[in-house]
């Protein structure tokens, strides 16, 4: 039976390897693990989540009395691994189990064959209780790395001829930027390393926070974006978000250097630059979602950069502090010599 190091409960390892000619992409948790009814009868119910079905009470009843609440919503969300490959294996062993009772459900193109539930092979197995879900991918790297034009003006919905390609390491930092667990990642051969530290996003650099947002911006967007960068705190002390004023270049969800983030999860954007926490999406698009923070907060850190920094287009920047929140007596403005 394994014994495991508190200190190193809550992690993720994702890796690449190439078996046969063919790129699988491999994400590990070390958490609870699923039963047998959990992976057979749930998992590949569409539209149904364990985590808001009353089977969650039956199989953990201490996480509903805890207050846990998952970031999924819609039961859908296992099945967009289909969006990388046709073939896909899960790999669990449920905390508590013997490590003889590990099951693999293997699925074959898609859903389309019927699934195969076997014990794990001993060369396969997980060396603790979590859950490892592997995709073969159908366009090899390219289909989970994104290829971008380089230096900013990202957009994925244009013909734009690719000039760069995103990281293993970079991509993790994009999808999952305020994590409060560690990811660890590797790439083929490459030496495993820690690219996500949990909750690091809360001390983090400012210029190194919108790196990990958006990697392949040129470091000149990047320091300009960084600069009069704030926390964004409620009354209580509560960190909500951490931002400049600067606007974030549109670009490619996902690849922005303004970030809506929902239990560590890059979930959408906003027009600054920066992290501010959100509230789960609420549509199954994952479209729409609405920030935690009050307008107390978002007023508080707008007086905060005002006030430290001399604008040259003060008249220009009016309107932004004034949507935030700033009350108007807040802002004197003069004319002299016809320039405000």
């Amino acid at each position: 039976r394994i014994h495991r190091n508190k200190q190193e409960l809550g992690r993720i390892d994702i890796s690449l390897t190439q078996e046969n000619g063919a790129w699988w992409l491999h994400v590990q948790d070390n958490g609870i693990g699923m039963s047998h009814y959990v992976l057979t009868d749930v998992l590949l119910d569409f539209g149904r989540s364990l985590w808001r079905d009353s089977a969650l009470r039956e199989q953990w009843p201490g996480l509903a009395r805890k207050g846990f609440e998952a970031v999924g919503r819609f039961g859908i969300g296992f099945f967009s691994v289909f969006m990388l490959g046709d073939e896909v294996k899960v790999t669990t062993w449920r905390d508590g189990d013997a490590e003889t009772d590990q099951r693999t459900l293997h699925l074959r193109r898609r859903t389309n064959a019927k699934p195969i539930l076997l014990c794990t092979p001993a060369e396969q197995q997980i060396s603790e209780f979590g859950t490892r879900v592997s995709v073969c991918l159908k366009n090899g790297r390219a289909s989970l790395l994104k290829n971008i034009p380089e230096g900013g003006s990202i957009n994925f919905f244009t013909n734009q001829a690719p000039t760069q390609e995103m990281t293993l390491a970079q991509t993790v930092g994009v999808l999952a930027p305020a994590l409060d667990i560690d990811v660890w990642c590797q790439d083929g051969a490459e030496k495993k390393t820690r690219v996500i530290q949990a909750d690091a996003w809360q001390k983090m650099a400012p210029l190194e926070l919108l790196r990990r947002l958006a990697p392949i911006y040129s470091e000149e967007d990047l320091r300009r974006n960084a600069e009069n960068f704030h926390d964004i705190i409620e009354a209580d002390g509560a960190l909500v978000g951490r931002a400049s004023l600067a606007h974030s270049s549109i670009g490619g969800f996902g690849v922005d250097v303004g970030a809506l983030v929902h239990k560590g999860i890059a979930i959408g954007r906003w027009n600054r630059s920066g992290i501010l926490l959100s509230g789960n999406n609420v549509d199954l698009a994952r479209s729409l979602a609405q920030p935690i923070c009050s307008a107390h907060a978002l007023e508080s850190w707008a007086e905060t950069i005002f006030s430290q920094k001399k604008y040259k287009d003060s008249i220009g920047l009016t309107n932004e502090f004034l949507s935030l929140g700033s009350p108007l007596w807040k802002l004197p403005m003069a004319m002299l010599a016809e320039e405000y």
